[in-house]
């Protein structure tokens, strides 16, 4: 059993089949779209860990939902916009962007009959050499492997280790893209009112002590721009 359906359990679960193995994966989420949505950059051993682990009609379905980010860099910087580290990709080969609604989606093809959603595993405990997990509706589901993957702050993790696995370290991150590398069209629909991630390379995220550009406020005042949805949201 897997408790959890983030990336890590739906992979896993994905890898499990594969190898003929009899899986179920608890989710609290009732949608797997509840999760909400941001980009998510899978770097190069993550591509090639997916490639092996999931049937070859979902990692198509991941490379047509995704975009291919070679050269692809990061760099920290602090409040004061100073660069505290920048980190590339450590060996070559192919790496995506994609929406992380869509990666969870597109783990979980072929996956329906085998998930319980709207269901979270608040506690286990072991009776000779099975794993029973207590879920919150009372109900108990046996297993030979329990897979630990529902997140931070896991209640399970934190029985297992008998202490927190996690605490808040006290830092802050925003990701954005530097003002001067975002187009003009970019910014407007920005704050226009929202962006869709395919419509333009990225948008910068500014904090509330921002403000607008003065050119970039009138410009708004004289345009109405439709934002396109994500495709994950088309058809409802």
């Amino acid at each position: 059993m897997v408790a959890g359906a983030g990336i890590g359990g739906l992979a896993c679960a994905q890898g499990l089949v594969q190898r003929g193995l009899d899986v179920q994966v608890v989710e609290r989420d009732a949608d797997l779209a509840m999760t909400g949505g941001y980009k998510l950059h899978l770097g190069v051993p993550a591509v090639s860990a997916l490639r092996k682990l999931l049937p070859a009609t979902s990692f198509e379905a991941l490379l047509g939902s995704s975009v291919g980010t070679p050269g692809f860099s990061l760099t920290v910087r602090d409040h004061r916009g100073r660069r505290l580290l920048q980190a590339r990709e450590a060996s070559p080969g192919l790496s995506l962007d994609v929406d992380r609604i869509t990666l969870r989606q597109i783990l979980a093809l072929g996956l329906d009959d085998r998930m319980i959603m709207g269901r979270s595993c608040q506690g286990w405990r072991v009776e000779g050499e099975t794993f029973v997990a207590e879920l919150d509706d009372g109900t108990e589901v046996e297993a030979d492997v329990l897979v630990i993957a529902d997140g931070a702050g896991s209640k399970l993790a934190g029985q297992l280790a008998g202490r927190p696995t996690s605490f808040q370290c006290g830092l802050t991150g925003v990701a954005d893209a530097p003002c001067g590398a975002v187009s003009r069209t970019a910014q407007l629909l920005f704050y226009a009112g929202g962006l869709c991630s395919r419509s333009v390379p990225a948008a910068p995220a500014y904090s509330p002590r921002h403000t607008i550009p003065p050119d970039v406020q009138q410009a708004m005042q004289h345009i109405h721009l439709p934002v396109p949805r994500p495709r994950w949201q088309s058809g409802g």
